[in-house]
């Protein structure tokens, strides 16, 4: 299955900007990635694994998708050993490792070569978790210096790894008895790594940092409302992986506000109740709190946002710690129906839930088989994404299509107007915008603001349309739009500020 997903693909996105073009991470210096962010990411190790790899491998797909498979495939083996130990069981552990290399979930781990970083963090986390688990069976500071270090590793290379020491913290209840000094002893190492690496971090320049969180003005209920959107999104591409898995934007205007709430809290009851009365120091339980362990970084990662566009984010491959307790536990349910069923249809369910997971996943890949492919399909499933939109756009530019990228961007009509949301209208235009078209994008940002007036992203692209089109009146009024409501709006001073300049020079 790893095979077909490491070289069924080629470069796309993110991909082809970290490796090939100019200023890619083989023209960084070494001090440079230790030192500041890049792109908006500050993950030294992992950025300097892929420099090196640059260094090496230059601009050959093949010998990324080769890397990648090669980690990917140690990865899977780690997730084995990992259950296996903690399960006891042979078979629940192959089963989980199976279902852990070909759900579609993790397929761009091996079919993206950007996902080397993801990768890396992923290793360093498996191996943080395996040595832990080793120095709790035999107390060996070896185990316990190496368990740290990969811990130090995964943490810079990816946030979502700040999950780990949970994680860690319920496989140690799980097979010690766990008292207050025994979890100082065991985990202050890890405390310590979590606060150097936060003290580097706000000294990093450019960092996205999470007090984006506070930012977002929300209240208590629409906080919970997302979560609970973003979770049970989540939870569906896990029961159902019909379509390829994107970075996904949640409007933080979520409706229902108070229904999804009240759903929210009474699933949380319903998970306290299970783990702390029916499963309680059981391995069902322990599955199931490794898996709520994971997503934790979702209720803070989640809301590293744009205050332009106001959505909340998630990547179901930040949860790939995660999905280990849930395999686990689809294991355990399918291990449940052996001896009551026949062998032959317990083996042949098995077989056939593999198989299946394959094929879907093989369907996806064959999505990235190119970038206008890719972006193509990633502006039909999730249309509040600005990066497909742009690269989709881009695609056409870079051969001078002009006339076929007017003709696709019309073609989205439907499902925008289905889709309702301003964001989607928002980001049409900038794919017009971006091709000189602004009427279109005019047009466009104009829709977005009928559905919602106060829509920075929009106010301030249709003010930058306006001005290059030389309607400074209707562009000064839309910037003044925004600073009504916040006179302290940083690029909407700047503009306005600009545009003044300008039109003073031509007066």
């Amino acid at each position: 299955m790893a095979y077909f997903n490491a070289f069924a693909n080629g470069f796309v996105l993110d991909d082809w900007a970290f490796i090939q073009d100019p200023g890619n991470l083989a023209d960084v210096p070494v001090w440079h990635i230790l030192s500041k962010s890049y792109h908006g990411f500050y993950r030294p190790f992992a950025f300097l694994i892929l420099r090196s790899s640059v260094a090496v491998f230059g601009a050959a797909p093949v010998l990324y998708h080769l890397l990648n498979f090669i980690l990917y495939n140690v990865a899977c083996y780690l997730v084995y050993r990992i259950v296996r130990t903690l399960a006891a069981s042979e078979q629940a552990a192959l089963i989980t490792a199976v279902l852990y290399a070909v759900h579609p979930l993790h397929h761009p781990l091996i079919s993206n070569c950007f996902t080397l970083c993801l990768n890396v963090y992923l290793l360093s986390g498996l191996g943080s978790l395996w040595f832990f688990i080793r120095y709790l069976d035999k107390a060996g500071k070896r185990d316990a210096v190496l368990s740290a270090a990969l811990f130090a590793a995964a943490l810079l290379s990816h946030l979502s790894a700040i999950a780990l020491p949970l994680i860690m913290l319920v496989i140690a209840r799980y097979r010690i008895k766990v008292t207050i000094p025994t979890i100082i002893r065991h985990l202050w190492p890890y405390a310590l790594v979590v606060a150097l690496v936060a003290g580097v971090r706000l000294t990093v320049p450019g960092t996205r940092s999470i007090m984006s969180l506070l930012e977002a003005d929300l209240s208590l209920p629409q906080y919970l409302a997302v979560l609970w959107d973003l979770l049970c999104w989540y939870h569906a591409q896990l029961l159902l992986p019909a379509r390829t898995i994107f970075l996904w934007d949640q409007p933080l205007d979520t409706p229902h506000v108070w229904l999804k709430s009240f759903n929210l809290v009474m699933t949380l009851t319903g998970l306290i109740y299970l783990l702390t009365v029916r499963w309680r120091n059981t391995e069902k339980g322990l599955w199931l709190t490794i898996h709520c362990a994971g997503l934790v970084p979702l209720t803070v990662a989640a809301f590293i946002y744009s205050p332009r566009t106001t959505t909340a984010i998630i990547e179901p491959l930040w949860f790939v710690l995660s999905s280990i307790g849930f395999y686990a536990l689809a294991a355990r349910g399918l291990l449940s129906l052996k001896g009551r069923i026949p062998a032959r249809s317990f083996s042949g369910l098995v077989v056939g839930l593999t198989l299946a997971l394959i094929f879907l996943t093989l369907g996806h890949n064959a999505k990235w088989h190119d970038e206008r492919t890719y972006t193509r399909y990633w502006v039909a499933v999730n249309p509040l994404n600005s990066v497909p939109w742009k690269r989709w756009a881009i695609t056409y530019l870079r051969t001078g299509e002009i006339a076929a990228l007017m003709e696709d961007l019309g073609g989205t009509e439907d499902q925008l107007r289905r889709r309702g949301h301003p964001l989607a209208w928002t980001n049409r235009g900038h794919a017009y915008h971006l091709a000189d078209r602004c009427p279109e994008a005019i047009s466009d940002y104009t829709r977005a603001l009928s559905i919602r007036p106060d829509h920075i992203d929009a106010l301030l692209s249709r003010a930058n349309c306006y001005a290059v089109t030389g309607n400074y009146t209707e562009a000064r009024s839309d910037l003044s739009h925004i600073l009504r409501k916040n006179p302290a709006h940083p690029e909407a001073l700047e503009d306005l500020a600009r545009l003044n300049a300008h039109t003073q020079s031509s007066d």
